[in-house]
């Protein structure tokens, strides 16, 4: 789907372009962070963009490096260049909710980095998104990370969106 409008006054063309990000299907749901606002000014465009996308997630460690802590909690945030990762030691939810609450905490910590963008976050494991989405944890063990990512919603007002594991930098080894 893809939606141009146009606007003009006598001295700029204001023309904003939303699509559906192919890299993170939603079914039914629009990206507000595909929105590219162009300006024209005769000569060229301006790209303004209005939101930043960051990744979380979590993966099996080689056999090698994992003498006590089998998994690697990981975060990343292209725009910025920034990739977090740390060994940690329980299963996928586990593993997935912590590396999801280190981004949100780096977030809150560098917040002056992120400016007025809108964040947009993503996450292979649909458990973790659809917990956070409806504000119900599947399992009692996990309710305080729900509570905690639950918070920072409020104070950030987020949005979380699944993405597949192909298309998630932060589980890319390099």
């Amino acid at each position: 789907m893809l939606i141009i409008a146009t606007l003009c006054n006598p001295t700029l063309i204001f023309r904003f372009t939303a699509e559906n990000d192919s890299r993170h299907p939603t079914p039914n749901s629009l990206s507000y962070c595909s929105l590219t606002l162009h300006v024209d000014r005769g000569a060229g465009f301006a790209t303004v963009n209005l939101c930043m996308d960051c990744f979380f997630g979590s993966y099996q460690r080689s056999q090698a490096e994992a003498r006590q802590k089998s998994k690697l909690v990981s975060f990343r945030i292209p725009d910025l260049g920034i990739t977090f990762k740390a060994p940690f030691e329980g299963g996928e939810d586990h593993t997935d909710f912590a590396s999801l609450l280190a981004l949100l905490e780096f977030i809150d910590l560098n917040r002056k980095l992120f400016g007025d963008k809108s964040l947009q976050i993503f996450g292979g494991n649909v458990r973790i998104v659809e917990q956070v989405n409806t504000g119900s944890a599947a399992d009692e063990d996990f309710a305080p990370f729900l509570a905690k990512a639950l918070q920072y919603r409020q104070k950030y007002h987020y949005s979380l969106d699944w993405t597949s594991s192909d298309n998630n930098p932060a589980l890319r080894p390099d």
